[in-house]
């Protein structure tokens, strides 16, 4: 979906472009360019950062999956380690939460420069 929305946006700078006549300065005509690299740019880096929401996705189940494993094959364990390191698991399954959380603000924040250029 995003790929779809940055070459909408990369060819409605290209026919910008095409509509500056030549007469115009260079300055214009690379500051259009300009624009249009920024934006594919930062099409580039939403790109990545959607990406990495699966693996964080698939990092955040493994864990989730360790600490039931754990859980399984402790139970009934009166030992301070075990709850300890349940509580390990649980705390960095919400991190990588809150790390998704983060990721998607910055492609909404990301995104948000690109239609405003």
């Amino acid at each position: 979906m995003h790929e779809r929305a940055r070459e909408r946006t990369i060819d409605s700078g290209r026919a910008a472009l095409a509509r500056i006549p030549a007469s115009e300065t260079k300055e214009v005509r690379a500051a259009v360019a300009s624009i249009e690299e920024v934006r594919s740019g930062i099409g580039q880096a939403t790109d990545k950062a959607s990406e990495s929401l699966g693996a964080l996705q698939q990092a955040q189940d493994c864990i989730e999956q360790a600490q039931a494993a754990l859980a399984s094959v402790t139970e009934g364990s009166s030992q301070s380690d075990v709850d300890q390191a349940n509580a390990y698991f649980a705390d960095a399954a919400s991190k990588i939460g809150d790390v998704q959380q983060a990721v998607n603000a910055a492609i909404e924040a990301a995104e948000g420069v690109s239609a405003r250029l």
